[in-house]
């Protein structure tokens, strides 16, 4: 018999997060891999846009797996679908805020509240869909850079690059 060299409050963990009411099946299938939040329509429902908030919702609802903050979860998620999901912690919620309320009522059907990251997600694509030319060519900037950083940087997503600036125009909460 294998022994089980977790701590006892990671057992406990792991064991909450299969057991606190989540559903039986993990829908990251439904996510693809290669998905872009630019091309998730948040208006058509059954798409790439409702199968990140199905997985999103796998993690966070009924409850949440506790000392697992939103922020954290998607950056976890961005990691796993870096051109998907955004990096959403509190400043970047602050700096969207005006422009995901409006959205809280166009996806009335999934069904969300402005305490719920998917309003947030579409204000950030209607940015990421606008700014797609001046990434592009930012990226292009990046890549014929002589600075090492820069061109790592030129690896990113779009999703990511606007993740950073978003970020550095935020104001501080």
């Amino acid at each position: 018999m294998q022994q089980d060299h977790r701590l006892p409050h990671d057992q406990e963990r792991a064991r909450r997060a299969c057991t606190a009411g989540r559903r039986a099946r993990l829908p990251r299938g439904d996510v693809r891999a290669d998905a872009d939040l630019a091309d998730a329509d948040p208006v058509a429902a059954g798409g790439d846009f409702d199968h990140a908030a199905d997985l999103y919702w796998y993690f966070t609802s009924p409850d949440r797996i506790r000392g697992v903050r939103v922020a954290k979860l998607h950056k976890v998620l961005h990691l796993k679908r870096p051109g998907l999901y955004p990096i959403l912690d509190k400043r970047v919620r602050n700096l969207y805020w005006d422009h995901a309320t409006p959205w809280v009522g166009e996806l009335a059907r999934l069904p969300v509240t402005i305490k719920d990251s998917p309003p947030y997600w579409a204000a950030i694509r209607d940015d990421l869909v606008f700014s797609g030319p001046q990434l592009r060519a930012y990226r292009q900037e990046l890549s014929a850079s002589a600075d090492e950083t820069a061109v790592l940087l030129a690896q990113l997503t779009n999703l990511r690059l606007q993740d950073i600036v978003a970020w550095h125009v935020a104001p501080r909460a």
